[in-house]
């Protein structure tokens, strides 16, 4: 049981590594930089990743808030998530995820913006050991579960 064990971390830390590598500040092409500190001239704390072949994500802090951004390596904006409470969400969000998902707790809550959808929620939630991710729009329609 033990090895099982040492043998299922392993395999995470594994996945995760293969998700997202972190790159220093040198290793970001210059128009990802660039748009970064345009969209975002306040944000403190920048540290890079590459989370996917030629996307660029940064975390960071913008005033008080947790976010995070991604780029394609051309500069372009693809989304940003900006840490929230649970307390945070809408009200039809709030609801929507209790109807739909009842038993499940909200283990992480985010407000995602990207150039197709101004604003979104993105739950990541569990059922005992079953975590999954889903998203809601701020109308409370589910648009994707993982």
């Amino acid at each position: 049981m033990k090895n099982i064990m040492i043998v299922m971390i392993m395999a995470i830390i594994c996945h995760t590594g293969a998700i997202a590598q972190k790159i220093s500040l040198d290793k970001v092409p210059a128009p990802v930089k660039e748009a970064f500190k345009s969209k975002f001239p306040a944000a403190t704390g920048a540290t890079w990743e590459i989370e996917k072949k030629d996307v660029y994500e940064v975390n960071f802090v913008n005033g008080k808030q947790k976010q995070a951004a991604q780029f394609d390596k051309a500069g372009k904006w693809e989304k940003t998530e900006i840490e929230i409470e649970t307390a945070q969400l809408p009200k039809a969000v709030s609801e929507s995820f209790a109807k739909s998902y009842a038993g499940y707790k909200i283990t992480e809550a985010e407000k995602v913006e990207t150039p197709t959808h101004k604003e979104l929620y993105e739950l990541e939630i569990a059922l005992g050991a079953k975590k999954s991710e889903v998203q809601i729009m701020p109308n409370g329609e589910i648009i994707k579960h993982d």
